[in-house]
């Protein structure tokens, strides 16, 4: 019996052995606390115990708590999912066993369920974190600092930052322990706050009165750890992008960029070369940390660095040395440390934005002189020329940084223009020409442009680039909307004037009145100025000259407002050109012609009233045209020649006297008048140079001044007599119209030699005077008065109470012939009708 009991005992704890053993938690197998129900039930009964008023129970629930959280992540977001975390702020009051376990928990939470962080980012547990903050700058407990400071890391990259600097003296507590850490856990996760921290203004600017505050301790916790070293150089890193004053004179004082060029020149460490490449170019936008550290042994290795730097990091280096070569006053001492090699160095890259960044620092660097010419060089020139001619770049596709850097080359140093022909960098530029403004930006066309002009200005050049096509284009570019390119392909135009082909080129195209267009519509006084210019220097050629003439120029410069002609006297020169060039459309603008105004060949007098745009006798005489008023002309007014001196004048003047005689004078009855008939057109006048040679020889031996303007009016008088004295006024106007008509019929046209009148009152006979007059060396004008009224006036030496002085007289010429009437009295004012 005892046997048998002692077997079915045996047996029972086999089986109760059996199903322990079936219950027991295996602890390698992860998941399986999660298969049991009972399990999940301790769980959930763990966190609600934590509430317990006993230590030691809480204390027993957080352990079991923080075993099951380590063993996977599922773990935790369930335990978060109880409601773990108010629970675990709850327990910060509690003794230093349950406050390690709570931090430790706590941090877990943060660092692994995002779910957490939304959670504590709530404004309800901001005590809760202040009360965090005060354990991390107070608490003796190593552990307990180290949770906070881990806490307060993630905390801080929450977006809630600000909220832990509302604990008095946080900033201070950090940077003590930044310079005194328990452990390399503690200084990290401190430098992750302070990070946080230095984005923040307030920080940035109470930090210089920090007592604690020594950029030299950043710099030596440096070597603490791998996390340490990245943490402080992305310290640094911010520092330096927002670049305030005082922080940036602490970064100076302390040798920053020293110490990052160190960094960034070790192989060991290339994965830091982006930020410390960021941490220079951020100094180098501070006047402060600009260029202090040129002088250094540290910036010579950098510049030897650059020269072989990885491509990915080459833009950066390439912008460092632009902001460098900004700088007017260390550009001397880059050049004696042949910084411009460095800078040329970039120029083995294929990148655009690189290319376009070396093309500015080069730019700039020429600026010093001697550097200038070590730049400009057939290399650079060769490459820039490469650029250009690059196309379908999606940066920068017109290449202007580069024709910038060309312009400005050709501005400082001549060489430029000879290594562009050299290199064949004419077909570039005229691609760039023909390109215009619908694919080149204003600024850039115009530099186009004044490349251009320096080479129509250099004389050794000047032949390889006029031609028919740059004529286009600056014509075409003078109408441009743009003003500066309007004014730049002007002044091309302007040095181009000296080239017959262009002339020819300007005349078939229409140049002047694309010029006298532009005149009339532009408002820019620059544009103006620039095509007055233009005008000016085209008078001094007769087909240009006469071009503009016949396009209205004159009428458009008379209507150009009073002041801006006065802030440009030229205005006035040219409109004075005009009109001794053409004293015909003087006499017509202003009605009067002076002293000095000598009547050349084919000037002409337009009778009667006229209301339309000038008529030029070439248009006329073109076009057969026929105007309704009579057009006097004078013409072939030079010495007679030898053959013509038997000829009696006087002859002419005694068959004047029937009116017979005018009509069979003014048909041409003789042989010689009929060859010197161009019917339809202007006809040649046989008779003028007689006359010419006639008063010559009348006022042979007659030396007062008076006496030869008697006998040169007594001869327009003879010559121009009329009907007989006692013919009424009505009669005398009938004969003449009868004379006009007859001639106009013979001639087929209106246009009228004056010698061929033998009537004539006040326009004829003041014309005729005018025209003998300068040939016998009589200073007269030329001036017309109301309706039909015309008069010369002359210049006489008078003396009067041992004073001399000029007195000018008008000269009867109607009533008593050669009667001087002096200008201004009551005689010459009848005469004239002057009121």
């Amino acid at each position: 019996m005892k046997s048998v009991k002692s077997k079915k005992s045996k047996k029972k704890k086999k089986k109760k052995s059996k199903s322990s053993k079936k219950t027991e938690l295996d602890e390698t197998q992860h998941h399986s606390i999660k298969d049991k129900e009972y399990i999940t039930r301790e769980i959930e009964t763990s966190i609600t115990l934590l509430e317990s008023p006993e230590n030691n129970i809480v204390l027993e629930a957080l352990l079991f708590l923080s075993k099951y959280a380590d063993i996977q992540l599922n773990n935790i977001i369930f335990v978060h999912s109880g409601g773990l975390l108010p629970k675990l702020l709850a327990l910060l009051d509690h003794n230093i066993c349950i406050l390690r376990v709570s931090l430790r928990l706590l941090w877990q939470l943060l660092a692994m369920v995002e779910a957490a962080q939304l959670e504590l980012n709530q404004d309800k547990f901001d005590e809760y974190v202040l009360k965090i903050v005060r354990l991390y700058m107070s608490h003796s407990d190593v552990h307990v600092k180290q949770f906070c400071s881990l806490i307060l890391s993630i905390y801080s990259t929450m977006g809630k930052a600000a909220v832990l600097l509302t604990e008095p003296g946080v900033v201070g507590a950090i940077l003590r322990t930044i310079k005194d850490p328990e452990n390399d856990v503690i200084l990290n996760s401190s430098l992750e706050v302070f990070s946080k921290f230095i984005e923040m203004e307030s920080v940035r600017a109470s930090l210089p009165q920090e007592r604690d505050f020594n950029l030299d301790i950043f710099v030596e916790q440096m070597s603490t750890s791998a996390d340490c070293f990245r943490t402080i150089l992305r310290i640094f890193e911010k520092m330096t992008y927002f670049g305030d004053d005082e922080l940036q004179n602490r970064l100076k004082e302390c040798s920053l960029v020293e110490h990052v060029i160190n960094i960034l020149v070790d192989p060991d460490r290339k994965e830091y070369v982006p930020m410390c490449l960021n941490i220079i170019m951020h100094c180098m936008g501070n006047e402060n940390t600009n260029s202090y550290f040129v002088t250094s042994l540290e910036f010579l290795k950098f510049c030897q660095w650059v020269k072989t730097c990885p491509d990915d990091v080459m833009l950066i280096c390439a912008n460092i040395f632009l902001e460098l070569s900004k700088i007017d006053s260390i550009r001397q001492m880059l050049f004696d440390l042949s910084i411009e090699n460095t800078i040329l160095s970039f120029l083995r890259d294929y990148d655009k934005k690189v290319l376009n960044t070396t093309c500015e620092a080069i730019s700039f660097m020429s600026k010093h002189k001697y550097c200038c010419e070590k730049m400009i060089t057939p290399v650079v020139i060769k490459k820039i020329l490469e650029i250009l001619r690059r196309t379908g770049d999606s940066e920068d596709p017109q290449n202007e940084t580069a024709l910038s850097t060309l312009h400005y080359f050709c501005r400082r140093d001549s060489r430029t223009i000879h290594m562009i022909r050299a290199y064949d960098g004419l077909d570039v530029l005229f691609k760039y020409l023909n390109d215009g403004t619908d694919k080149l930006s204003e600024n850039s066309y115009r530099k186009v442009l004044e490349i251009t002009n320096m080479f129509v200005t250099n004389n050794q050049l000047q032949s390889l680039i006029l031609s028919p096509d740059l004529y286009e284009v600056i014509l075409t570019q003078t109408q441009s909307k743009f003003d500066e390119i309007c004014m730049r392909s002007l002044e091309i135009m302007i040095n181009c004037l000296n080239y017959e082909d262009f002339q020819n080129y300007f005349l078939l195209n229409k140049g002047s009145k694309i010029v006298a267009d532009k005149l009339s519509n532009t408002t820019d006084e620059r544009i103006v100025r620039m095509l007055i210019i233009l005008i000016h220097n085209a008078l001094m050629f007769e087909n240009l000259a006469n071009d503009l003439v016949h396009n209205k120029i004159l009428l458009i410069l008379k209507n150009i407002p009073e002041l801006v002609k006065y802030r440009n006297p030229l205005i006035q020169r040219v409109m004075n050109l005009i009109y001794d060039m053409c004293l015909p459309v003087k006499f017509f603008e202003t009605g009067r012609l002076e002293l000095v105004d000598k009547l050349n060949e084919r000037f002409y007098v337009i009778d009667g009233p006229w209301h339309d745009p000038f008529p030029f006798l070439e248009v006329l005489e073109l076009r057969r045209m026929s105007t309704l008023s009579t057009i006097y002309v004078i013409d072939e007014c030079g010495v007679v020649g030898p053959e013509h001196k038997d000829h009696d004048c006087y002859s002419i003047h005694q068959q004047s006297r029937t009116s017979r005689s005018y009509l069979s004078l003014s048909s041409g009855s003789s042989a010689q008048t009929r060859c010197s008939i161009n019917y339809g057109r202007l006809s040649h006048d046989p008779y003028l140079p007689k006359y010419v040679f006639q008063v010559q020889k009348l006022l042979s031996g007659v030396p007062s001044l008076e006496k030869r303007i008697k006998i040169v009016a007594e001869f327009v008088d003879k010559n121009l007599c009329g009907p007989k004295a006692n013919c009424t006024i009505p009669d005398k106007l009938h004969t003449f119209k009868l004379h006009i008509e007859c001639i106009r019929e013979k001639l087929g046209t209106n246009m009228i030699p004056i010698g061929y009148l033998r009537l004539g009152f006040h326009c004829e006979r003041a014309l005729l005077f005018k025209a003998l007059a300068d040939h016998v060396y009589i200073p007269t004008t030329f001036v017309k008065g109301k309706g039909r009224l015309y008069w010369n006036e002359v210049a006489l030496i008078q003396t009067e109470d041992h004073r001399t002085f000029l007195k000018m007289f008008v000269v009867d010429l109607m009533n008593n012939i050669g009667q001087l009437l002096p200008v201004g009295s009551r005689e010459c004012n009848a005469y004239c009708d002057i009121q």
